[in-house]
């Protein structure tokens, strides 16, 4: 993937995710999934979405999808007024360009008008660069998952942050 030039970062832009973005969405966010399995996701997702119970964004840069967020609504009456996001993920290519701080923000405001009073995310312990982007975006530690993680039999703990709308 080329690198974006100045003029295609300003051009980026996050919005929900449409069927027709799996393939794109594959080969620059999501490597590790086949097609049919994220065609799949999008299939669940564009259902979940039209209930109001997720929305995942798409970031784009010239019709290509550069980046992934997924946030969810909580259903439960006790704690209608809670969503978490997860599984952001900028193509390595473009990242450090605000890519992912601008799909936050999108979902934050998505969270808002909602009516959501708490948005929260989970962290990689040793994942200091995203640690530092959520806290850039106003997330704050509530807490530590010791061996919250396990990835090819090694675990890591899960940093817990939260950001009050």
């Amino acid at each position: 993937m080329a690198e974006p030039t100045r003029s295609e970062r300003i051009m980026v832009q996050a919005r929900p995710a449409k069927l027709e973005d799996a393939p794109s969405l594959q080969k620059n966010c999501l490597p590790a999934n086949t097609l049919d399995e994220v065609k799949s996701f999008l299939e669940k997702d564009v259902e979940e979405m039209s209930r109001g119970n997720k929305v995942r964004l798409v970031a784009e840069i010239n019709g290509e999808v550069i980046g992934n967020l997924e946030i969810f609504f909580s259903r439960h009456p006790l704690t209608f007024h809670i969503a978490d996001i997860s599984t952001v993920v900028v193509n390595p290519a473009s990242r450090r360009r605000g890519i992912a701080t601008r799909m936050i923000e999108s979902a934050l405001q998505i969270a808002e008008e909602k009516k959501i009073e708490i948005v929260k995310i989970d962290v990689e312990a040793k994942n200091t660069p995203a640690i530092g982007l959520y806290r850039k975006v106003g997330f704050k530690e509530y807490g530590r998952l010791e061996r919250g993680l396990v990835r090819n039999g090694k675990y890591d703990d899960l940093i817990l942050l939260k950001k009050d709308l």
